[in-house]
Order: C-alpha cells, then structure tokens, then sequence
C-alpha cells in the first residue's frame, strides 16, 4: 500500500497533464493548414529613364526558397546613334549562384529601328537564407546624335543611367518545421470541498483507477509523441535540407574536402534511392554502376550525370585526390541539379539525418 500511496499524486499529474495537453496541446498543423503564413511571390521592376536612354530591371519573383531558380532581366532600349555598353552583373550577384546568362543586342546588319534593345536575362539561385538587395546595374551609353538642324556637330557625351535596389527574400527549407516539445500552459487543479467520507471513498477508488487511466494516457501521449516528431517531406525537399545543412557545416573552409565529399555523395545516393528505389546508398561505386547500367527507373538522359559525379568523387574519397575549388564547385552544381530536374512531389519520407555511403 506503501508504494500505491506514492504513485498517486504522481498518476494524478499525469492525468491532469494528459486532460491539458490533449484536446489541443499536440495538435499537429492539418493538410489543408500551412506552416508558414507568408506571402505569395510577386514580380518586381525597378525603371529609369535618362535623356535618349530607358531601362528597366525585373525580378520574376520576389521571395524564394534556397535553391529556388529565379531570373533577373535587365532591359535597355535607346534610340538610334546611341551606343550602350550593358554592364557585367557577376560581381554584384556574388550572394547568387549563376546558373545561365542569355544576351541580345541589336544586329548591325538589322534595318534603323526607331530604338533598340538590349537585354540580358540571368538565371540565378541562392544557397544562403535572409534578406538581400540586388544592386541597381549601372549602364554607359554614348549620345552622338546629330543636333536638331543637322547642320552642326557636336561632341559625344558619355553618361550613365542607373536603378533603385531591387529586394529580394530567400527562405530556408528549414523554417516553419513543427515543434512537437511546444505544449499548452498546465493549469493547476482546483479542489472542491466534500465531506470527509466522500473523500475516503473518493480516494479509495481513484487510487485504482488513477494508475490505470495514467499508464492508458502515458502510452498513447507517447505514442502521439512519436507521431508528432516525425515530419514527411519530398525526397528532393530532404535532399536540399540535407545539402543546406552541408554548405552550413563549412567543411572545404575548414580543410575537410574529403568529408565534403563523403556526404555530399552520401547525400546523392540516398537521393536516388527514395526517389528511384535503387539500392545506391549500401551498394559500392562499381556495384552501383553496374546496377545504373540496365535499371529503367531511372531515365536515361540523368545516367551521364551520375557516372560523372561518381567518377569525381571517387578519386577524393579513395586516393586523396585534392580538387580544385572549381571542380568542387561543379560536382556540388551536379548533384544539386541532379535533384532539381529529377524531383517528385508524389511521395513523402521521414526526415532523418543520413551516414555517409561508401
């Protein structure tokens, strides 16, 4: 009786915890309820215009999520006997990866058209979350228009024309996840008076009771914890999470290539195997390969991507080849577009840190 009178104000807290928590304490976020309350992407323009010169400058959207592709336009339209030089925008996009740069300028041989166009549209994602500005591109031109009564000459003028920022918000794939150690307030119990013999009785009954509705809650409140802490998510979602998490660890800033390397291939063949269900991840490079050979559930155009990123990262993990900041730069931009052109919102995995594969 000794041990039953010590367990029950403990029961009686587990009960008082389970009746608080459980209408609404672990209520996990339903299937139509976002987890994240922010805006819709908006497109945004900046202009200028300055004597015989327009421009313009254009963001499809507004806010992205890291590794979200983007593209940013710049337009210039001048009028004839006016020479623009567009300007190079790498240097001041160092915070973006340039994935694609597309040019047009007017043809000489093209008739004299009342103005003419230049543009250069970039494609652009970012690694790295928060807010940014994307600096206003100055353009030069050259003015040597004839004056009004063409009669006289007069000297070309140099200037330039530039526009306001342009702001742009990337989110992290890592925000908004559910937090299930997050409960409601516990309200303290409140007692009633009752005589002494309803007491005794009461005691008594829920003495017996108690343990048994207490270990009932305290199962299924674990059970529903072990639910609530697990978050499904896309393979290619996970897959970014995973190499987000890699770039943050900074490995090739701390001199460890060949753990860079380690994970990121890790990180690839476990990619493969939620998405395709090819058994990548335990399998070694010349198995895998050879399983890659014959496999039709992976498409043939995405096989040369893969062969190549094994082929460069085999020589880092096994014969302490030492890469080029180049050549990591490309096998990462593998394995990244790797994930982009073969993702699948059809179906859903745990999300669970991985080792890395050999």
């Amino acid at each position: 009786m000794t041990n039953l009178a010590r367990r029950v104000p403990c029961c009686l807290a587990c009960v008082a915890l389970a009746l608080t928590i459980a209408p609404g304490g672990c209520r996990r976020a339903s299937d139509g309820e976002s987890a994240s309350t922010q805006p819709a992407a908006q497109p945004l323009e900046r202009r200028a215009e300055r004597g015989p010169v327009r421009m313009s400058v254009r963001l499809n959207k507004d806010r992205i999520t890291i590794a979200e592709p983007f593209e940013l336009t710049l337009e210039v339209e001048a009028e004839p006997d006016v020479d623009v030089t567009m300007p190079k925008l790498e240097t001041s996009l160092q915070q973006f990866s340039i994935r694609d740069v597309r040019e047009q300028s007017p043809r000489a041989d093209q008739p004299v058209a009342p103005r003419r166009v230049w543009r250069q549209t970039y494609l652009l994602d970012s690694f790295v979350s928060g807010k940014f500005e994307i600096p206003g591109p100055e353009v030069r031109f050259t003015d040597r228009r004839r004056s009004l009564d063409s009669t006289t000459t007069r000297p070309a003028i140099a200037s330039t024309i530039s526009t306001e920022p342009l702001p742009i918000e990337v989110n992290s794939l890592l925000e908004g996840e559910f937090d299930p150690t997050k409960f409601n307030d516990i309200k303290g119990p409140v007692s009633l008076p009752r005589p002494r013999s309803y007491a005794i009785a009461a005691w008594a009954a829920g003495a017996v009771a108690a343990v048994l509705i207490a270990a009932l809650l305290v199962r299924w409140y674990r059970r529903r914890r072990r639910e609530a802490d697990i978050v499904r998510i896309p393979p290619h979602q996970w897959a970014m999470m995973e190499l987000e998490r890699l770039l943050a660890e900074d490995l090739i800033g701390r001199g460890a290539v060949t753990e860079f390397y380690y994970r990121l291939n890790a990180i690839l063949r476990q990619y493969v195997e939620l998405r395709f269900g090819l058994a990548a991840a335990e399998q070694t490079s010349e198995e895998f390969l050879r399983a890659l050979q014959d496999d039709p559930r992976l498409p043939l155009e995405h096989k040369p991507a893969l062969r190549g990123f094994i082929a460069a990262c085999d020589p880092v993990k096994y014969a302490r080849y030492q890469p080029l900041h180049e050549e990591i730069e490309n096998v990462f931009n593998t394995a990244r577009d790797f994930i982009v052109q073969t993702r699948q919102r059809e179906r859903d995995v745990e999300l669970a840190p991985i080792e890395a594969a050999a």
